[in-house]
């Protein structure tokens, strides 16, 4: 079946019982948990907010042991 838009409303939960759901184009959700991992692939942009990795702020930490040249750095703080 074919329509332009499908509106489907339920005070509780929409359960999708499958083992893959594909959606062929642009997919807005308000929030998102991934509970058991998983890929991702592709160019992503992240803007407006905080982004954090196992309690590291990507865009706002610091490395200790930093010498200019060609050392490396101690992990992220």
């Amino acid at each position: 079946a074919t329509t332009k838009k499908v509106i489907c409303k339920a005070s509780v939960e929409i359960k999708l019982d499958t083992p893959n759901v594909i959606c062929t184009n642009n997919l807005t959700t308000a929030t998102l948990n991934v509970e058991k991992g998983g890929e991702m692939t592709g160019n992503i942009t992240h803007k407006n907010g905080t982004f954090s990795s196992n309690g590291v702020v990507i865009d706002d930490h610091n490395h200790g042991g930093v010498e200019r040249g060609g050392s490396r750095t101690d992990g992220p703080k």
